[in-house]
């Protein structure tokens, strides 16, 4: 993002601002088990709810159930 092949460009338009910005963002921890639990535990569940297979309110419980469940292993 620094480098004069980026930020000499005409377009984006102010490309200096994309790497200034970077001190100040604020990025969101992550949880070092969070993929494995979104594909094992979130993913599966959301395709249950989008087929039709579970209800909102069961996948809801069941997410955070299996999901402590597994941060906590």
């Amino acid at each position: 993002m620094t480098s004069d092949a980026f930020v000499k460009r005409d377009k984006p338009k102010n490309a200096k601002g994309f790497a200034q910005a970077q001190g100040y963002v604020v990025r969101d921890p992550v949880h070092v088990k969070w993929p494995q639990v979104q594909i094992e535990v979130v993913a599966a569940q959301m395709a249950l709810l989008f087929s039709g297979k579970a209800d909102p309110q069961t996948v809801a419980k069941t997410i955070k159930e299996k999901g402590d469940a597994a941060f906590k292993a």
